[in-house]
């Protein structure tokens, strides 16, 4: 298996610059390659420590509760 990458889908981009997030969550998913065989390929949800979980998804963009970890 290759290096994980950062999930960034369904508005879970926001995650990984926001204040809220504490860490990150390694996740293992099964795609399947052109072939129809299937593969397993690691992610790295940014974990929020307001869903205390890390995030597959979230509802708004922007998330109401995102604060950018860059600004003074």
């Amino acid at each position: 298996m290759s290096e994980p990458i950062h999930y960034a889908e369904r508005n879970a981009h926001q995650c990984w610059t926001c204040k809220n997030r504490v860490g990150q969550v390694k996740h293992t998913i099964s795609i399947a390659n052109t072939d129809g065989i299937p593969s397993k390929l690691g992610v790295l949800l940014p974990e929020c420590k307001l869903a205390g979980s890390g995030m597959w998804w979230v509802n708004e963009c922007p998330c109401p509760e995102y604060i950018c970890a860059y600004e003074d």
